[in-house]
């Protein structure tokens, strides 16, 4: 009865684990250009790990987000609205952490002007984006800085 009741214990959690899965894929995010307003803000061949979460996988949760996790901070950009990042630019959410508190002063927005491939699955096994962030940090003063980026990830389930 004891072995029973773990055995089933044991399979529940398993299948609750697998349903709650979300695809999610992990790799760098490179700087391959920058406007002249970026000036002390970001640089070409700037990189940093990243995550990039996206909307449109069955089982994910409807957003995307594009993360930035460097040595001693980590940057979110997170789509407001729920949805798949496009080709036109879209305000994000713009959190950070690290050495103190940070609250922009200035939204964020991001596009991706190419996914490949176009179509992610949960065994899509990679994903490269290229895109641009205007404003990549929400600083005052950097509303016209624009960083255009390429991210390459490859899946993990979460």
């Amino acid at each position: 009865m004891f072995r029973q009741t773990t055995i089933n214990l044991v399979a529940f959690i398993m299948l609750s684990t697998a349903a709650g899965a979300e695809t999610l894929f992990c790799g760098v995010l490179n700087v391959t250009a920058v406007t002249p307003a970026c000036t002390n803000e970001v640089s070409i061949n700037d990189n940093s790990n990243a995550q990039f979460h996206p909307a449109d996988v069955a089982g994910n949760s409807n957003f995307s987000a594009l993360n930035q996790i460097d040595r001693y901070s980590a940057h979110s950009l997170k789509l407001l609205a729920p949805g798949s990042f496009t080709d036109a630019f879209q305000q994000t959410s713009n959190v950070s952490i690290g050495w103190s508190d940070y609250t922009p002063d200035k939204p964020s927005f991001l596009l991706v002007s190419k996914q490949m491939p176009s179509t992610l699955t949960t065994t899509t096994p990679n994903v490269t984006l290229v895109g641009q962030i205007k404003n990549p940090y929400g600083d005052t003063g950097f509303e016209a800085c624009v960083e255009t980026f390429i991210f390459v990830g490859f899946n993990q389930q979460q």
